[in-house]
């Protein structure tokens, strides 16, 4: 059995929850929040990519797990994504995205991240983690259904972990694994919803839909990071092998979006999309320029994501995701006395 991706956590972050909810709140001033700027999206050129493509493993199905989403209380095309701002950021799959604030040696930046459990979000590695520093970020908030300010509230990293190999491996490898959990300080509205995914799920060919917080503009989109955009777009399977596998690999959809929209999801179409990626990395040419028509790179929702639920659940972001509930403790224990009973009953009678 090929042994799941490692992660490696956080271990900057302050001793207790108060002590992170209280820095994050001290030093995220109204200054700061206007200084910050959008976490670039990762970039890798035509050459790395066709590296990675050259390199990509023999598939090796596994079954599909898919998750349904919690719920809260157009037309195909394969020339371009279709863009447009959110209109109602409190319907799903939006009510789940939010935007993301973190610093990254005395930078302000933001992303996006969206909500798959109780206190459990989901982001891009490189919206956590810099390679530059080689440290983790601070001062981590993530504000769901934010528009122009927070309209929901907002809440604190209290625990976060990325892939061993996003942190360790070169560029363009570490992109296959650009993936982070985030544990929050407490649970998030139920109103939100939470969103569904797929691991080790078949990529059918069709339409998906990005969401996110994309702040730097592009040639007809107005992008600043204070309103939430979704980009549906056709995927685009290249050499991929349409199948579930161990190994780890990525995939590209048709999307607009621009830096800001790291970590926001990548969901199927549909009445109930279910998460199967994240806003990753984008190609550039050899004149260092944005591919066109634009393509959003993304993990392979496999082993390595699987992992990170696991630690969701071992660390409190999820309460047993994967796996029905065990009984509770009253219902053990009254089946225990039943038949206690029961076996008891059976004596007497035996006697009579």
């Amino acid at each position: 059995m090929i042994p799941l991706p490692q992660l490696v956590e956080d271990t900057q972050l302050p001793q207790t929850i108060p002590e992170a909810v209280e820095a994050a709140a001290q030093y995220w001033t109204p200054a700061m929040c206007a200084a910050a700027k959008p976490v670039p999206l990762g970039t890798m050129t035509l050459q790395q990519h066709a590296e990675i493509c050259r390199t990509v493993p023999p598939t090796t199905v596994l079954p599909a797990l898919r998750v349904p989403p919690q719920l809260p209380k157009a037309a195909f095309t394969t020339g371009r994504a279709i863009t447009r701002a959110v209109q109602d950021r409190t319907v799903y799959p939006h009510s789940v995205v939010g935007k993301l604030r973190m610093s990254v040696g005395g930078a302000q930046l933001v992303g996006s991240a969206w909500v798959i459990g109780r206190r459990a979000v989901i982001t891009a590695g490189h919206c956590v983690y810099d390679h530059g520093t080689r440290r983790f970020a601070e001062h981590v908030q993530f504000l769901p259904q934010y528009h122009r300010g927070p309209t929901v509230g907002t809440w604190t990293a209290v625990r976060m972990t990325t892939l061993r190999e996003y942190v360790n491996l070169p560029v363009p490898q570490r992109f296959i694994y650009d993936l982070a959990a985030i544990v929050l300080d407490r649970d998030l509205p139920e109103d939100l919803g939470a969103a569904g995914y797929t691991i080790n799920g078949l990529l059918q060919p069709g339409l998906f839909q990005s969401v996110g917080y994309p702040a730097e503009p592009a040639a007809g989109f107005p992008f600043d990071g204070e309103v939430q955009w979704q980009s549906t777009g056709a995927y685009q399977p290249e050499t991929d092998p349409a199948a579930g596998t161990t190994r780890e690999r990525n995939f590209a959809m048709l999307n607009d979006m621009t830096g800001g929209c790291s970590g926001g999801p990548i969901l199927t179409t549909g009445s109930e999309p279910v998460a199967v990626g994240l806003n990753s990395h984008v190609l550039l040419d050899n004149r260092g320029r944005r591919e066109t028509p634009a393509r959003m790179f993304s993990p392979y929702f496999g082993g390595a994501f699987r992992r990170l639920i696991d630690w969701l659940q071992e660390n409190g972001g999820l309460p047993n995701a994967l796996q029905p509930p065990a009984p509770e403790r009253g219902t053990v224990e009254l089946k225990r006395d039943l038949t206690a009973v029961q076996e008891r009953l059976g004596e007497i009678i035996a006697k009579i």
